[in-house]
């Protein structure tokens, strides 16, 4: 069933405020600016582990307002290879200072941006995204 339809694997966040900036965070271990998100913990929903996740890498406060994209992300251990699903929420946000308290400290930082780092993970998805959502 995994080989057919992917493996669940956690959720992420696109922040967002009005002037059309994106909150990204820079993972350290991959060296890219990221979307806020990780894995699910325990029973969490999609929704739930992307709003813990955000508020460990981001600490701000946002209104979730849906789904805003599905990602595929492969996993490899040694001769095993499977995908997962990744559902991207889209969340207005509240607060707008970020601040970092990330538990497994590949976090270390995060930032508004009005144009995508050239080292952004999935930065044509982000690109598409906001372009439907603000023109």
């Amino acid at each position: 069933r995994i080989k057919d339809n992917g493996a669940p694997y956690g959720a992420h966040t696109i922040p967002y405020r009005e002037d059309g900036s994106i909150l990204l965070v820079r993972h350290d271990p991959i060296d890219l600016w990221v979307l806020p998100g990780g894995e699910t913990d325990g029973n969490e929903t999609f929704r739930e582990a992307a709003a813990r996740e955000l508020s460990e890498e981001a600490g701000i406060a946002v209104t979730y307002e849906g789904l805003a994209l599905l990602g595929r992300v492969r996993f490899e251990s040694g001769d095993h290879r499977t995908w997962g699903v990744l559902p991207i929420f889209e969340a207005a946000a509240e607060t707008t200072e970020p601040s970092v308290d990330d538990p497994d400290r590949e976090i270390t930082r995060a930032r508004w941006f009005t144009e995508l780092p050239a080292d952004t993970r999935d930065r044509e998805q982000l690109r598409s995204w906001r372009e439907r959502r603000f023109d």
